[in-house]
């Protein structure tokens, strides 16, 4: 790691601000809700995503937890008591793609980088699963499994739609991120 990954210049607050932008856009206005207090198929994650891995795992952390999970969990309206799982931990999970980007992005893709995509994603989402699953457990008095079937209709299919559409998109990324650099 290098100290530039730690270190937030104009660009990179220019860069997290549109895309957590673009992400509160996304959460709130293009969306399948499926459950009645909360819960939803929607593709927010992408602009999280994205930061995480051009930027690494600290900014996008902070991209997924701090700014897009605080305001959020705002305008949501459930409480803090909800922002430690169901927001700070499942949306910093965002990081995880981050800690895999030496393995994702190199010289020439091949199917191993594309491999490694999908399992940070996959990653990323499971952990994003237990975190709400905990918060249902602490905040809702869920028990584990009735927690689990209640996250379960949204996690699933937006794990899905994150794969098919960003997994497919690496060489893009890939482009951008050297035009971006």
């Amino acid at each position: 790691m290098k100290k530039e990954d730690f270190v937030f210049n104009l660009r990179d607050i220019t860069e997290i601000g549109i895309l957590c932008g673009l992400a509160i856009v996304l959460d709130t206005f293009v969306k399948i809700p499926i459950a009645i207090s909360g819960g939803s198929i929607n593709i927010a994650m992408f602009p999280l995503i994205f930061i995480a891995l051009h930027k690494g795992w600290f900014k996008g952390f902070i991209a997924g937890a701090i700014i897009f999970g605080l305001i959020t969990c705002l305008i949501d309206g459930y409480g803090f008591a909800t922002y430690p799982f169901d927001y700070f931990i499942a949306f910093g999970s965002v990081a995880i793609v981050g800690f895999f980007r030496n393995l994702i992005i190199s010289e020439k893709l091949t199917a191993k980088n594309y491999i490694f995509f999908a399992i940070s994603i996959l990653l990323c989402m499971t952990v994003r699963f237990f975190s709400h699953t905990i918060s249902g457990i602490i905040i809702y008095e869920l028990d584990f499994v009735g927690s689990m079937v209640y996250q379960l209709p949204y996690i699933l299919p937006t794990a899905a739609v994150l794969l098919v559409i960003l997994v497919p998109l690496l060489s893009v990324f890939k482009s951008l991120f050297a035009r971006l650099s």
